[in-house]
């Protein structure tokens, strides 16, 4: 996956994009290399010029031992890019950065998944990511989840989706965690818009934040530069079965022209 200077979001990034260059093309920051053996030729050459141009690339394991067609090769086709085996050791290469996780998320899997044992035997291992971007390439998030109470709360995923002057922020607790009372959070948006609770349909003010109860069910909020003020559904009386029946949606926003969007009052 790759991280994107534009709105600080990551995408997944396929072996024909990154062999078309796309790293560089697209201004990435960071590319991050997860388990990562099998790489070829061409996209060796495009990763080192990314990482020779700036970048920043996170990988768990030397990648690279295997050619772009699963084959052994004799050495890593990006071992000059990785000159240190150290976990977390930061490497400057031209005028980017590289670094091997290495045993720095060892157990994860174990703690998380075969154990079952939930979050707190993760020991801090899902914000070593999280850190190293932030001091490595000075990525924050964009939305933050922060607990109101003491102590520490289960990792959060956080998703964003814009369309035009909107944007949607859906917030889920880890479903491995096994643990599901609610923690109070204070949720954190980039900046002051007309906020939506879309779960509950209610509005909750031109804002840049919210107080809510976080447990293991999903919570969606839109962001939308108007207030929806109303909106009307037309269309027939009746139907009968088997046939189309058209209908005609419409939104009268407080201000500004309403976009595809969805929102309560």
């Amino acid at each position: 996956k790759a991280l994107e200077h534009c709105g600080q979001q990551y995408r997944y990034v396929a072996d024909v994009e990154v062999e078309a260059d796309a790293l560089t093309a697209r201004g990435y920051k960071v590319f991050i290399m997860p388990q990562c053996r099998a790489v070829s030729d061409k996209e060796a050459d495009a990763i080192r010029r990314f990482v020779q141009g700036g970048g920043l690339l996170i990988a768990d394991i030397l990648p690279g031992i295997l050619n772009g067609h699963g084959t052994r090769r004799e050495k890593s086709v990006l071992a000059e890019l990785f000159p240190s085996p150290e976990p977390g050791v930061v490497n400057r290469i031209g005028q980017g950065k590289t670094v091997l996780l290495g045993d720095k998320l060892k157990g994860y899997g174990y703690a998380a998944y075969l154990n079952m044992q939930g979050w707190g035997k993760l020991q801090g291992r899902h914000q070593v990511l999280a850190e190293l971007l932030h001091k490595e390439a000075g990525i924050s998030p964009r939305v933050t989840v922060t607990h109101r109470g003491r102590g520490a709360m289960p990792p959060t995923e956080i998703v964003r989706f814009t369309s035009g002057d909107a944007e949607y922020v859906g917030l889920l607790r880890e479903y491995f965690m096994y643990d599901f009372k609610p923690y109070p959070v204070t949720v954190r948006f980039p900046r002051k818009m007309h906020l939506y609770d879309l779960r509950r349909c209610v509005y909750l003010g031109q804002t840049d934040s919210t107080d809510v109860d976080l447990s293991y069910g999903a919570q969606l909020y839109a962001m939308l530069p108007y207030r929806v003020e109303s909106v009307q559904v037309k269309g027939p009386s009746a139907a009968r079965p088997g046939e189309t029946s058209v209908f005609a949606v419409s939104v009268a926003a407080g201000a500004g022209q309403p976009g595809l969007a969805v929102g309560g009052s």
